[in-house]
């Protein structure tokens, strides 16, 4: 699945997304890979499956961290360097 097909399924803006990455496809996509490995979004899961609301909030909020966080890096990482390479 491509991330322009996965954002239509979970019915969230691709476009959005795309230029929050500077419109570099590669690193949206790698972007995404990240939060596939991330344990935070299992324990999100797992809480949903056991209705613990405590626990999909907890999970939720540091997912919403974790995602704050890498979106910071990207764009200090081409506000920098995007320059150089073309962005």
């Amino acid at each position: 699945m491509t991330p322009e097909e996965f954002y239509k399924e979970i019915g969230a803006d691709y476009q959005t997304a795309l230029s929050r990455m500077m419109g570099n496809q590669g690193l949206l996509a790698r972007m995404l890979k990240k939060f596939e490995n991330d344990r935070n979004y299992e324990a999100l899961e797992k809480a949903m499956e056991e209705n613990d609301y405590e626990g999909i909030f907890a999970a939720a909020h540091t997912l919403k961290g974790v995602a704050g966080k890498k979106t910071a890096m990207c764009r200090a990482f081409f506000s920098r360097y995007g320059r150089h390479i073309g962005m």
